[in-house]
């Protein structure tokens, strides 16, 4: 099996993988927070105890059961978005352009990120958000997604780049 077939089985096994993680457990356990009036985004970017402690007290003990269930599994759902988006950044990449090798480090150490955030959200969600755990886990989720965002534009921009290629060589 070749290098790039190994890395479209790893893209659609991670894509697969996350695709029906969401859609079994996570995306349910989000619309019981949706339904309370706020996503686990909001919880993982709440920066202050005070806020924290209004969305727990909105989501009510359902709401922070169904918080507590989604962390845990998102513990399993981020090697597979990992994997997914790792791939594509290699199956996407056209060189080892900056952008390439920055995606490439951008992924694994956001999905590092999450864990810690995930250990912190547990922690403020069966502790008490005292001390620093809840800005330190809101820095640590807006470290994920600026990394994944970074990784999701070298996927955009190395599509861009194989498109200009390939209408340049015809």
């Amino acid at each position: 099996m070749t290098t790039r077939a190994r890395l479209w089985l790893a893209f659609a096994l991670g894509l697969a993988a996350t695709t029906i993680l969401y859609a079994a457990r996570l995306g349910p356990l989000e619309a019981v927070l949706s339904s309370r009036g706020h996503g686990i985004v909001s919880l993982e970017l709440a920066f202050s105890r005070g806020r924290f402690e209004r969305i727990i007290a909105d989501w009510g003990a359902v709401g922070t059961s169904a918080a507590i269930d989604q962390t845990w599994w998102d513990f399993v759902w981020i090697p597979c978005y990992c994997l997914a988006l790792f791939s594509a950044v290699r199956l996407a990449a056209v060189g080892p352009g900056r952008w390439v090798q920055g995606a490439l480090v951008a992924v694994p150490v956001a999905g590092a990120c999450d864990v810690l955030e995930n250990v912190a959200l547990l922690r403020a969600l069966h502790v008490g958000p005292s001390g620093l755990v809840v800005p330190v886990g809101s820095l640590l989720a807006a470290t994920k997604f600026a990394l994944l965002v970074l990784a999701l534009l070298a996927i955009v921009r190395g599509l861009l780049e194989r498109r200009r290629h390939h209408v340049g060589n015809r």
